[in-house]
């Protein structure tokens, strides 16, 4: 029996954030994954339900918390944040809570335009919106779609994050040297299956020696839901690299089959944006997002016996061809994983809260948010804090090659915001008018 490739799962991801106190910790499942008590982080298995069920469900919460008019599709939808940020005064002020069409910003899926209104002085979004219900793992999605909503928690990081004057947050996972030297040690030995030792025992201990991977954040707060969406996605692409999770998408396979006899190195993996240049008009009145958001970017790596790693010279053209197919399949696998949705999601929040803050939109209506920015006011909800992730390992019977990867999420909103063109006049949309007493409006 040929040894097979053995894969170990590092994680190097890259995020953004803002500090803020919260009285509610929230603990075990957390969309896709789980971080238990001490930290660590694991993915949950899908949960399955009929068709019928989960209409029944879906419209269960929408009967219970949204008005009709809310849950009508549109590919047009204004929410103003200006409105927003005043009725979580009256709120906070009340000691109330948020009803789901804030905390979920009417249904918002993307955000294609950002539009400074300053004869009605409001800042507002444009975008696609439908009625929402969460999914049986507890994350909000649209109903039609099935795509993630936007989320208030997140618009808050990422306003006090850009606020902080933070342009460039990351997170990374990453194994210790200790635990690359020790794997390094393990698989230098003659590696032989036998009856009393299979394969998959051999990968089982390699996992072990490589022990567990630690996740460090900066520039944002490590508890909070943008930072744990960042962890998700990251892990959810590994496994798919893996082969541990079906892509779910025609023309995207794992890396590992991608991998031939005598490849041998490890690879690191991220996510960066991939935006069309922004486009405004003449007075910066109007702004328009476009593109798919994210990118896969691969580097082929090695490390020595001590656990050092270095970039190769050139990257295997299997570590090539993985990166180009993910990245031309973003939009399916955007549907198939709601994780990398809720990334691009993220991707716009920061790229928003960059362009209001940096052109100073919002002085120019003159609002001065009182919630929005202000944690004290509004604090987010904070999660346990991911600390690790234990290794794993998946097999392909192609050779004696170990590979191991490592990756993340990295994200410079001043990068993208600096690429940036005339709007077209033809390309001027239809904008709903700022509605007198709710936030939003078609």
């Amino acid at each position: 029996m040929s040894l097979r490739i053995a894969v170990w799962v590092a994680c190097w991801c890259l995020m953004f954030g803002t500090v803020g106190p919260r009285v509610v910790r929230a603990q075990g499942g957390v969309g896709g994954i789980r971080i238990d008590a001490e930290g660590v982080v694991s993915v949950l298995s899908p949960l399955k339900e009929s068709v019928a069920a989960a209409k029944k469900r879906q419209l269960a919460y929408k009967t219970a918390n949204l008005s009709e008019p809310l849950t009508a599709s549109t590919t047009s939808r204004r929410v103003s944040l200006k409105q927003l940020d005043e009725q979580l005064a009256v709120i906070a002020q009340a000691g109330g809570e948020a009803p789901a069409e804030l905390k979920y910003l009417g249904g918002l899926t993307r955000i294609d335009y950002l539009v400074v209104d300053r004869d009605s002085q409001d800042i507002a979004l444009i975008g696609p919106a439908e009625g929402f219900a969460p999914d049986l793992q507890g994350r909000m999605r649209g109903v039609t779609s099935g795509r993630p909503v936007l989320n208030l928690e997140d618009l808050l990081v990422a306003w006090r994050t850009v606020g902080a004057g933070v342009s460039r947050v990351t997170c990374s996972i990453d194994p210790t040297p200790e635990g690359l030297a020790a794997f390094n040690a393990y698989t230098s030995q003659p590696l032989v299956a036998s009856p009393n030792f299979s394969a998959g025992q051999m990968f089982e201990t390699m996992a072990t020696k490589m022990g567990r991977q630690v996740i460090s954040v900066s520039g944002v707060p490590k508890e909070t839901h943008f930072a744990v969406v960042l962890v998700e996605a990251d892990l959810r692409m590994k496994r798919i690299a893996l082969g541990v999770d079906p892509p779910g998408v025609r023309g995207v396979v794992s890396h590992l089959s991608l991998m031939r006899l005598g490849d041998a190195a490890s690879s690191r993996w991220w996510f960066v944006p991939l935006y069309d240049p922004l486009e405004a008009n003449a007075d910066r009145s109007l702004f328009h997002l476009s593109g798919q958001r994210l990118q896969l970017l691969g580097q082929d790596e090695f490390f020595n016996s001590q656990g050092e790693r270095s970039n190769t010279s050139s990257n295997k053209l299997g570590t090539t061809k993985f990166v180009q197919k993910f990245t031309e399949h973003i939009p399916e696998l955007a549907v198939a994983h709601p994780a990398f949705a809720e990334l691009q999601n993220l991707f716009d929040w920061m790229v928003v809260c960059t362009l209001i803050r940096r052109h100073r939109l919002d002085e120019s209506v003159s609002w001065e948010p009182q919630v929005i920015g202000d944690p004290k006011v509004w604090p987010t909800k904070t999660y346990v804090v991911p600390t690790g992730v234990d290794s794993a390992a998946a097999t392909n019977r192609v050779g004696r090659t170990v590979l191991g990867m490592v990756g993340g999420v990295e994200f410079n909103a001043d990068a993208v915001i600096s690429k940036t063109t005339p709007l077209p006049e033809g390309m001027i949309p239809r904008i709903p008018s700022r509605h007198e007493t709710r936030m939003w409006n078609d």
